[in-house]
């Protein structure tokens, strides 16, 4: 009986095995972090591993670590810098007088010379330009033709 449960043990350890190789990468990731999320799992797991072994993998993960740190700086300091310029040219445009609607009408007349002007703007509410072709935009849905055609750009 001891052989049959130990060749048994055996079977179910080999399909397991394929099963997690056959896992997709997410899946894969999501059963290491569960694993190394209880510090009496990541010991048990290491727990015949040689120290110089597991000093070398606590030595990877601290170097991807500290790259992923260095990323999120970068990517912070770059969001920080656009927000910055974006504070600029917003108070740029308030001190000139230009708004919203009036960017959107210059960026429209920019699109349709470089389209070849196929497609003119008919209609703007609320920032969203509107051909009078095609699918409403949810800004122009149940609005009547007479209340359309207060929308409609000259």
């Amino acid at each position: 009986m001891t052989n049959e449960s130990s060749s048994h043990e055996q079977n179910e350890n080999d399909a397991c095995e394929g099963c997690v190789e056959n896992l997709a990468l997410n899946h894969k990731r999501e059963l290491i972090v569960a694993e190394f999320k209880r510090k009496h799992k990541v010991r048990a797991i290491f727990r015949d591993f040689p120290v110089d072994e597991l000093s070398e993998i606590v030595d990877r993960l601290k170097g991807v670590l500290d790259e992923r740190v260095k990323e999120e700086e970068e990517r912070k300091a770059k969001e920080a810098e656009k927000q910055a310029r974006a504070r600029s040219i917003l108070q740029d445009m308030e001190s000139q007088g230009i708004d919203f609607q009036v960017l959107q009408e210059v960026r429209d007349q920019q699109n349709q010379q470089q389209s070849g002007g196929s497609s003119k703007t008919k209609y703007v509410k609320d920032g969203v330009s509107w051909t009078g072709h095609g699918r409403r935009p949810a800004p122009f849905k149940g609005l009547s033709d007479f209340e359309l055609e207060k929308h409609r750009v000259s």
